[in-house]
Order: structure tokens, then sequence, then C-alpha cells
């Protein structure tokens, strides 16, 4: 089949589908073409025909190029779809200047199997057309912000991590990469990155069972003055505590049940108040917790012990109560799972409400 017939045979598909929205009979048209070129071809013809199309249209082609890559019939490879997508972006910047918003709208069609398959982001990012137009961080940038609005931050993150690129990689040289983040709503990225270092490095220390003292020494030494009053810092630095002090007690695979070792909590007592100070950072240091419960996948009554702990009025002495009410209130940049955290300790806010209502 000559390129021209697979083209045209492509186009067709493309506009049938578009008409119809039936995804089970474009992937039994997509399968009867047995041509090893024919998906890169049917990957760039969808692109190109929907870029100018209307925002519905390029939502089903995302749909589309993700049940094809991820479904059932998994008939689109990573090959395929860098082959396809690179034959959008060989032609980005002529296309641009018909068509300013290009950028978007293409993100729009690939953000979603970019979720499934955070190397092809990565490889696509520094491909030679990408990199000789200086638009990697443009091309990242609109690819992150599709999946935050499409499926959450907390799955964009997951994502980004796993693609290993760097911001400092992908921007032109001279660009601010913290003004160029602002400007996209995507500083979650370098304090994610941040947060995650800075955790491996504190559970290793906090593993080797050391003082207070020299808990604070290597804190000073190694965690800038700046970025110990910020959130991410202080994340990191509960959720070490957290794993060296939370351990499963058994109980079936299911349903594994924990213990908090409260006097190993309390060595910490010092270190916590020193640094999580003030009601934002208290605030992240709930945020922490949550989360890690929730990658625990929510253990009964966890939550609920660990907040407990953590009370100004009980054991460590480290977080108001303020900050437990403006986290159970969350709804902007909620992670997720969020709301069966707050009802797993309703018992413990509405406490907190009913004393601060007394007082």
């Amino acid at each position: 089949m000559s390129r021209q017939e697979m083209e045209k045979k492509a186009d067709a598909l493309v506009r049938e589908y578009l008409s119809v929205h039936d995804l089970e009979e474009a992937v039994t048209c997509v399968r009867d073409f047995a041509c090893p070129d024919f998906h890169p071809t049917f990957i760039t013809n969808c692109l190109n025909h929907t870029l100018e199309s209307k925002e519905d249209d390029r939502l089903a082609v995302a749909k589309l190029l993700r049940h094809l890559h991820s479904g059932h019939s998994q008939l689109l490879s990573k090959a395929h779809l860098f082959d396809g997508i690179n034959g959008v972006l060989e032609f980005a910047e002529d296309i641009a200047i018909d068509i300013p918003l290009m950028w978007s709208y293409l993100a729009t069609m690939i953000g979603l199997v970019m979720i499934d398959t955070p190397s092809l982001l990565a490889e696509l990012a520094v491909s030679p057309c990408v990199k000789n137009m200086g638009k990697g961080g443009i091309f990242v940038s609109e690819i992150i912000q599709v999946q935050v609005k499409q499926q959450g931050q907390e799955c964009a993150l997951a994502a980004w991590l796993q693609s290993r690129l760097s911001w400092s990689s992908l921007l032109p040289s001279g660009e601010n990469e913290s003004d160029f983040l602002k400007s996209k709503n995507l500083m979650f990225t370098v304090e994610a990155s941040t947060s995650a270092s800075h955790y491996e490095k504190l559970t290793t220390l906090l593993q080797s069972d050391p003082s207070k003292e020299e808990i604070i020494a290597w804190i000073e030494k190694n965690i800038i003055k700046e970025e110990q009053r910020q959130g991410p810092f202080v994340r990191a630095l509960v959720a070490a505590i957290a794993t060296v002090n939370v351990r499963s007690s058994g109980g079936p695979s299911s349903s594994p049940s924990f213990e908090v070792d409260q006097p190993g909590l309390m060595r910490y007592q010092d270190v916590l108040v020193k640094y999580v100070d003030g009601e934002e950072l208290q605030l992240e240091a709930l945020l922490a917790l949550e989360n890690f419960v929730i990658k625990r996948d929510h253990p009964r009554d966890l939550l609920s012990r660990l907040f407990s702990s953590f009370y100004m009025d009980d054991h460590l002495d480290v977080i108001e109560e303020e900050p437990f009410l403006r986290w159970a209130a969350l709804t902007k940049n909620a992670p997720v799972g969020h709301g069966i955290a707050v009802r797993s300790v309703t018992s413990f806010i509405d406490w907190l409400k009913k004393a601060q209502a007394e007082t």
C-alpha cells in the first residue's frame, strides 16, 4: 500500500470515527489494516485532521488513542505513537504560524496516553525536532496542564516523576525556571521532586537512630534556611518520621493493620516543634500524614491515631486545632482519597469543633 493510499484510508477512518464516536468500530477498522506502516500514519492523520477542529473532536481523538494503546486491543505501540506524533512535531513551527494554539490543541489529544506511558513523553520532549525548536518546556508544560485538567494533579505528577525529565534540560538557556513554572501553575512538579529527595535522605537518616541534636544538625547542614520554611521539606520530614514509627502488625493482605510507635514519635517532638512552626506548615504536616495513610490504602483508625498523636493537647503538642479544621474543609487541590480520609477521622474533627465552640 502506497503512503498516499494509507493517508487516504486513515483520513476516511478519522472522519468516520468523529461522526459516530464508536470506539469499538474504530478499533476494528484499525486492526483490519495489517500494513505495519499504517498505524503511525493513522496517528499523524488523526492529529493533523483534528488540530483545527472543535474541542469535542480533540477530546474524542484523545480517548481513541488511549483506547488503542492502553485498552484491551493494544494496537498502538509506543513506537507507533512516537512516530505518529513526531510526524506532526516535525512541522510544528509552520503549523503554529497558522494555529497559534497548536501546542495546547496537540496536548489535549496526546496528554492522556502520556499518563500511561511517561517514557514516551520523555523521548518526544528531547527528540531532535522539539529540541531544535527550543520548545521542550512548552511542549511538556502543555501536556502536564492537560493531564491535571483531565485526570487530576496526582496522576499528572506521577507521570512527570516517572518521565525523569527536568525543567532545566527542557527550557531555553537563560529562561527563569521559577517564573516559567509559576506562569503555568506547575510549581508542584519541582516541589514534589524536592520533597521526594528530602524524604529519601531523611528516612535513611532516621533509620540510623540518630539523636535529636544529630537530626537538627543534619537538617541545618543539608537543607537551606529558605527550604526549611516550605511545604515540601515539612512534608518530607513528617512522612519520614511516620515511616520509621508506623509498622505493619500483620492481618490479612487485603486489610493489614498498623501500629503507631508512640514512644518513638515522642523522640522527634523537639524536631517537629522546631520545623513545623505556624499554621501553614502545620497544614502541610497534616497533608503529609494523609498521603502516608492514602498510600497504604486507608488502614482502619491509622489516620485518627496519627492525628491524635500530633495534636497539641495530646501527645506531641505539634499541631493546633485550626489546621485540622482547615484540612477537613479542603476542596481545591485535595488529594485523591481525601473524602475517605476525612470520613475516617469524623469523630476526631467533630470533637475539635465542639471543643473550639466551648472555648
